[in-house]
């Protein structure tokens, strides 16, 4: 498996579970670009300028979609961790039967990559716990 495969499969579940913040800053990301787009149409030449203007349409058409089944992972993850329940414990059948099914509906079947992704996570809810005692 090469590294940038490992790299893009690593972190689904943190995507699947951050999906719709991401999808958030893509929008926010596209219309900023769009703002910048149009004010420099006024000031290039008019060759330039219809290139923009096809740029700015292709852009005002892109749709950014989460994929359905990752959505549901990513709320059923959420839902055990807001349940207060450790992630990272192996004693709940339920936590494990949870991460089996959102690893085989994310398309995770390197026991390797499971595990990053389980190592990733752990951090990333210690790193939130983290900072909600600071907040206490």
């Amino acid at each position: 498996m090469s590294i940038a495969v490992d790299f893009a499969t690593v972190h689904k579940l943190f995507l699947a579970i951050t999906g719709d913040d991401v999808l958030l800053k893509f929008e926010k990301a596209k219309t900023a670009l769009i703002d910048s787009l149009k004010r420099v149409e006024d000031i290039v030449p008019s060759s330039i300028g219809s290139q923009i203007v096809e740029v700015v349409g292709e852009l005002d058409n892109t749709r950014f979609l989460l994929d359905p089944s990752e959505k549901e992972v990513g709320n059923q993850i959420i839902a055990l961790l807001q349940q207060g329940k450790k992630f990272h414990s192996y004693n709940d059948n339920t936590e494990l039967k949870t991460f089996h099914r959102a690893a085989t509906r994310l398309s995770i079947s390197s026991s390797r990559v499971a595990l990053a992704e389980q190592r990733a996570l752990k951090k990333l809810i210690d790193r939130a716990r983290a900072e909600e005692d600071k907040g206490k």
